[in-house]
């Protein structure tokens, strides 16, 4: 499945060359997404890239097998962005069940934004 998307290696040093751009190493990509984090008070940028618990490993999967700047247009997508913030919700104390599990509230929220 993950061959029809491109994604054959989880090893690479470059990110998949599209003609366009010069190739960056994948360390490149990791260490980004590290500092952004680190500086999310000082500039929330990874924020607005949805980077966020619901897409992290995600862009971690997809980052890694070379897909560059491509994973962050992936998941900025409207629907992702949505979903990521159903989930997040879940996460407080205000408003939200107490008598389900995590699991559960994460499922109905995505279930509610498909």
């Amino acid at each position: 499945m993950l061959e029809r998307l491109g994604i054959t290696r989880l090893d690479r040093i470059y990110d998949i060359h599209d003609g366009h751009t010069v190739p960056t190493r994948v360390l490149d990509w990791s260490s980004a997404l590290l500092n952004a984090f680190a500086d999310v008070a000082k500039d929330p940028y990874i924020v607005r890239l949805n980077i966020a618990d619901a897409t992290y490993n995600m862009a971690n999967l997809l980052t890694r097998s070379g897909m560059g700047k491509r994973s962050f247009y992936f998941l900025a997508q409207p629907i992702l962005k949505e979903m990521s913030q159903a989930i997040e919700r879940t996460k407080g104390s205000y408003g939200v069940s107490k008598y389900k599990s995590l699991s559960q509230l994460k499922k109905e929220a995505v279930d509610s934004i498909l």
